[in-house]
């Protein structure tokens, strides 16, 4: 947890129950950004051996 908080992007990571075993929050201006230099550096930690991106859009509804 503490190499995954220390990249850049990373606003907050969380150990959780349930289908996945942590919940990370990462922030990026661009898809690219967030494809290339942030979930690239995260998949090359030691014992994450899958992610699963979800992107959350600004606004209601």
């Amino acid at each position: 947890m503490a190499e995954l908080r220390k990249l850049p992007g990373v606003v907050n990571a969380r150990v959780v129950t349930g289908l996945h075993d942590v919940v990370c929050y990462v922030e990026a201006d661009t898809i690219d950004e967030l494809k290339n230099e942030i979930i690239g550096s995260i998949r090359h930690i030691p014992g994450i051996t899958r992610t699963v991106t979800c992107i959350a859009f600004d606004g209601e509804g």
